[in-house]
């Protein structure tokens, strides 16, 4: 499942995160730099795998820059 969330990213894989409120993080890491849109990340835990929300991805930005 992340494999496939890797690829609707177009990244080129993912990096472990902190974990964030029960969620494993994967950040996805690109070769090129590019910015376009929310740094979104994958977020798995025992029941779902998925990508983040718009306000979770600023949620976690913010979580990973203060702790």
């Amino acid at each position: 499942m992340i494999q496939q969330l890797i690829e609707q990213l177009s990244a080129d894989g993912v990096k472990r995160g902190k974990d964030w409120k029960d969620y494993q993080v994967y950040v996805p890491i690109y070769k090129v730099n590019s910015c376009v849109g929310l740094p979104l990340v994958i977020l798995v835990s025992p029941s779902e795998t998925r990508l983040s929300t718009a306000e979770e991805a600023l949620e976690y930005l913010d979580f990973e820059n203060n702790n």
